[in-house]
């Protein structure tokens, strides 16, 4: 039995593992079934952008780079991603470097969760909180990031800079992922 199938049995908690050119080689059940795929045959092999919209699997090629090339040890960030209900939520994601027995990397691992209560309270989610929920409510509406901001008691600037904080993206471009992601799952 494989070590990695242990993941399977954590509620919540989602492992992959990639070679060097991005290519799934491990992937854990909760991972499979976001993905709507039935077994490993499925996804074993594939790339992030065969399974993402491409500003997604961009942004997570791009984490895989600065890992494969020593740049960082690791990447924790907090990511956008689908809930079980298939409504954009964000999820932590930490990614390690794959390494030998030489300690040579070859390739990525990494694990996805939905952050608990008590790190929703933490204040990088307190800040963003309020906003992202009114994303994630009305993204369908004609929605200006103006008016989330005044909602919110901030302005433009300061929800700006929480959002890059958070995220590393604007909320322009949160709300635009949240869109695309909608759309490319109603797809």
């Amino acid at each position: 039995m494989l070590f990695q199938r242990l993941f399977d049995h954590i509620p919540g908690v989602y492992f992959f593992a990639k070679n060097k050119d991005g290519h799934l080689m491990f992937a854990s059940q909760g991972l499979m079934q976001r993905y709507q795929m039935a077994d490993e045959s499925e996804i074993i092999g594939r790339t992030d952008f065969d399974l993402n919209p491409d500003t997604m699997a961009q942004a997570y090629v791009d984490d895989d780079r600065h890992l494969l090339a020593g740049k960082v040890k690791i990447v924790e960030r907090i990511e956008l991603w689908w809930d079980r209900q298939g409504i954009p939520d964000w999820f932590l994601v930490t990614k390690l470097p794959l390494l030998d027995t030489r300690r040579r990397v070859q390739g990525v691992m990494g694990v996805l969760r939905r952050p608990d209560e008590s790190e929703r309270q933490l204040p990088v989610f307190q800040t963003v909180a309020q906003a992202v929920e009114m994303i994630r409510r009305d993204y369908a509406k004609p929605l200006k990031i103006e008016d989330v901001a005044r909602a919110c008691g901030q302005s433009l600037r300061q929800l700006q800079r929480r959002f890059q904080s958070a995220f590393g993206i604007t909320p322009q471009e949160f709300l635009l992922k949240t869109r695309v992601l909608a759309a490319t799952r109603m797809l």
